[in-house]
């Protein structure tokens, strides 16, 4: 009887597991120790009249280690005088502001479960998420959040603003002999927060993340990083601390010691980086994808998008030769022509060296996740100096999962595993993943928790991928794959990628489930003035966008086999982006609802067709 033939793993070993970090509130205690007037943040100030006193020379706030675990544990207080028990369940919503960090580590002082919800979210989904999660309390921050809308649609639930938590008063000494007790009384397999899926797939899920998953993954993160996260590195964050992936960021620069400022306003961020000047910066693909967009833009309104298109070119080659260099041995590298090192020089010059400064001129790497990065805007950045380091997670392995490594970034790919992950391949081509930041499972019973993994401790992501020298690459997403009416299997990933290179695209999507060919749908932000931002096609007497995207598609078109091809275009208008019905925070399209919106418009264009 023959064995079967194993499925292809990769797995990184464990580098550390400090007994003695057992908590989050573990990790900044002990960093505390270390450290406690290190500049733990800088704080943005931007109330017009507020007291310039006690503020550094570019008008931030500085808050040290100490300082801020004294005010966790004064609010921490605050909440335990407000009835907050071990174990309850407290909703926390706001933009990503210091006041929500602090807001997240007084729930862990008072050993409480932390319930983010997106300041996106509307009124009823918060609700949801509280029924869901069993949420005794809502922390609300007023300034991003319509706290009246969203406390009168959870009625069971009580509302206390953060305000009241960053003023708490000074506490008692019994008082901070009681929140020690809490906080040392949880143990690493506890819950320390109640995280929900985007919901990209179906109905958002409450995930269960210990003490253990963050504790571990991010003594592990750090270690694997230590040339990127370390005492004299900073960061601004960005993405809402609400997203798994900011949260865990939050906390490897807090056990790194780094120094960490936050900005909820995306408007504010090129004079805030200019303020900050960061050494690391996590962002999610767009954003790249958005600062790309906005030089062929301005190059094309001065007629030089063909230089741009030169200089990015060049960019990408100088990448490729860094990427390949650093696995040659040293006499072995390529240092290009001297042509090549003349003309990089001169784009330097002219255009990466202003890129640069856009982020702050301080970046020593920049990490893009939450979702993929086309490759040719990873080699771009890299070859204008700011290497970009791809990972690969979700909400259930508390982010990342993979991760590129410094000195070792290969296009395409989502890294090998982080310490103590094991990736493995199953037979349909499914990523499958164990390691320290699976989470313990689904649902809001801690002690009887739906399983999120299978018999041999695997948890299965729904993404298709494949492993390439232990380095994981990420094909589409199982049940985004199409099975045409000739049983043809198609995975859209790499067309809506591909098409999605282009400035004019804002979202394209391949569809034909059950039909005898595709059609490609294309969002466009190109649109006429005055446009009420609906969902609507796109008017033929729009002829100029419309040819653009048409000869755009026959271009891709020709990389794909015919059955991969969409056969029409559908071209639509609307501001998705926005609308957390169709698009996470992190600016994943939620398939299931926008094929459903659209679904009378796509149907239309095929009856088109068929009677064409």
């Amino acid at each position: 009887m023959s064995q079967a033939t194993p499925l292809p793993e990769a797995s990184s070993p464990l580098l550390v597991n400090d007994p003695a970090l057992l908590t989050t509130v573990h990790l900044l205690e002990a960093r505390r120790r270390v450290s406690p007037e290190k500049t733990a943040f800088r704080v943005l100030v931007d109330q017009p009249g507020a007291d310039a006193a006690g503020l550094d020379a570019d008008g931030l706030r500085p808050v040290t280690t100490d300082a801020f675990a004294r005010a966790a544990e004064r609010a921490a207080a605050y909440l335990i005088r407000e009835g907050i028990k071990v174990g309850d369940r407290v909703l926390l919503a706001g933009p990503t502001t210091y006041e929500w960090a602090l807001a997240d580590f007084a729930c862990w002082y008072a050993g409480a479960v932390v319930v983010p919800v997106y300041p996106s979210s509307s009124p009823q989904q918060a609700a949801e998420m509280a029924g869901a999660a069993g949420a005794e309390l809502a922390l609300v921050d007023g300034r991003g959040v319509d706290a009246q809308k969203l406390l009168s649609a959870t009625p069971g639930v009580r509302g206390v603003d953060l305000s009241v938590l960053t003023d708490a008063p000074e506490a008692t000494r019994e008082e901070l002999e009681q929140v020690s007790a809490r906080w040392k009384q949880r143990t690493p397999q506890d819950i320390a927060s109640i995280a929900f899926t985007s919901g990209t797939s179906g109905e958002p899920k409450p995930v269960q993340i210990t003490h253990a998953n963050f504790s571990v993954l991010v003594q592990n993160i750090q270690a694997s990083y230590s040339g990127v996260l370390h005492e004299s590195a900073s960061t601004l964050i960005l993405l809402p601390l609400s997203h798994v992936l900011a949260r865990g960021l939050q906390l490897v620069c807090l056990h790194a010691g780094m120094t960490i400022t936050h900005l909820d306003d995306p408007s504010k961020v090129i004079d805030v980086m200019g303020r900050v000047r960061p050494t690391f910066l996590v962002v999610v693909p767009r954003v790249l994808d958005k600062v790309m967009e906005r030089l062929r833009t301005v190059a094309d309104k001065v007629h030089l998008g063909g230089a741009i298109q030169r200089a990015e070119r060049v960019a990408m080659v100088a990448a490729r030769r860094d990427q390949a260099n650093a696995r040659r041995p040293v006499d072995a590298q390529d240092r290009g022509t001297r042509a090549q090192r003349a003309e990089f020089a001169l784009w330097d010059r002219l255009l990466y060296s202003r890129v640069r400064k856009i982020f702050g001129g301080r970046i020593t790497y920049l990490l893009s996740g939450a979702a993929g990065l086309r490759s040719e805007v990873g080699l771009f950045f890299q070859g204008a100096g700011l290497p970009v380091i791809q990972g690969y997670g979700l909400t259930e392995t508390t982010a990342p999962a993979t991760g590129q490594r410094p000195g070792d970034l290969r296009a395409g790919t989502v890294g090998p595993p982080e310490p103590g992950t094991t990736v493995r391949i199953a037979e349909d081509g499914e990523v499958l993943i164990s390691g320290p930041g699976v989470c313990a499972g689904y649902g809001a019973d801690a002690e009887h928790p739906l399983p999120a993994v299978d018999a041999d401790g695997f948890l299965h992501t729904g993404d298709l991928g494949r492993l390439e020298d232990g380095h994981l690459i990420i094909t589409g997403r199982k049940k985004d794959l199409i099975i045409t009416a000739y049983g043809k299997n198609v995975s859209p990933t790499r067309w809506e990628e591909a098409m999605e290179a282009d400035p004019a695209v804002s979202h394209a999507i391949l569809v034909g489930e059950d039909k005898p060919f595709l059609l490609g749908v294309v969002f466009s932000e190109q649109l006429e003035e005055g446009f009420s931002g609906a969902i609507d096609a796109v008017g033929e007497h729009e002829g100029a966008l419309r040819t653009r995207i048409s000869t755009l598609m026959e271009r891709v078109n020709e990389g794909f086999s015919r059955p991969e091809r969409p056969r029409a275009l559908v071209l639509l208008r609307g501001g998705i982006d926005e609308d957390p019905r169709f698009v996470t925070p992190t600016g994943k399209v939620r398939r299931g609802p926008l094929l459903q919106e659209i679904g009378a418009l796509i149907e239309a264009e095929y009856n088109k067709l068929r009677r064409g």
